[in-house]
């Protein structure tokens, strides 16, 4: 039998839901506020039926192994550190690097396309006339990253992250 037809089946060996205030014999004006099931046993069915309305959601996501192997790796956000710039990013890389560094306004992305990490370029002809760009930014486990970020745009909680934070470690 399938999870629909069970649930039609328990909707109908359940009663309908009744008026609370006519159960009691109350007064006219309660009427219309209230309503519930006359027997114990139909709040057992509806239980029953929000029991197999679960079962059937989670049979459409899959199991927790299921969903883990439907995410692509790129599309997983990483955790890195830039050295030349003593900065901790968010990014992902497909491609080009897109990566979100914490800003004034909060965190704000960029992407880089070839960028040339780390190399020092003279160009007489521009307005920057040199320019050197960051090294490469380097992938860190999340726990090594946070306590970075923290430690950088939060230094009032500094000390208390380091002790929060020993003897944790990615899984």
């Amino acid at each position: 039998m399938k999870p629909e037809e069970t649930i039609e089946l328990l909707r109908s060996m359940q009663n309908p839901k009744q008026d609370y205030a006519n159960l009691v014999c109350a007064p006219a004006f309660c009427t219309g506020y209230r309503y519930v099931y006359p027997e114990p046993e139909d709040y057992a069915i509806e239980e029953a039926i929000k029991a197999l309305k679960e079962v059937q959601k989670y049979r459409e996501i899959g199991a927790v192994e299921e969903c883990r192997k439907s995410v692509k790796e790129e599309d997983v956000l990483k955790f890195y550190y830039c050295e030349s710039e003593d900065d901790y990013y968010i990014g992902k890389r497909v491609g080009n690097f897109y990566y979100a560094r914490y800003g004034e306004t909060g965190f704000e992305w960029f992407m880089s396309q070839y960028l040339p990490w780390g190399e020092h370029v003279i160009a007489p002809n521009t307005l920057w006339k040199e320019h050197i760009y960051p090294s490469e930014p380097k992938e860190i486990p999340f726990f090594e990253w946070l306590q970075g970020f923290l430690k950088k745009y939060c230094p009032n909680c500094g000390q208390s992250i380091d002790e929060n934070l020993e003897g944790m470690e990615d899984e």
